[in-house]
């Protein structure tokens, strides 16, 4: 299914991912939307690359970025769906 990744709104988001990883029972729904830097893995560096994206001009994250779709990057990651994206 189409996604969004964790890349909109900065401070929320890099909360629910960090919780995702070390918070037990709150899983992403979309590892890949978690998936910030687009490694094809979830850990503390995705919440890392959205804070400096989003608050020190660090580098856009990869598509999907702005809107749903698909992640592009072929990895282990999978995707349960994105709350707004159909």
């Amino acid at each position: 299914p189409p996604s969004r990744r964790l890349r909109e709104r900065g401070l929320r988001d890099t909360v629910a991912g960090t919780q995702a990883l070390f918070v037990p029972g709150n899983p992403l729904t979309c590892e890949d939307a978690g998936d910030v830097n687009d490694d094809g893995a979830l850990d503390l560096s995705d919440a890392i690359a959205l804070l400096q994206y989003s608050f020190q001009g660090g580098p856009t994250p990869a598509p999907p970025h702005g809107a749903c779709g698909p992640d592009l990057t072929f990895d282990a990651l999978g995707c349960g769906g994105t709350p707004g994206c159909p």
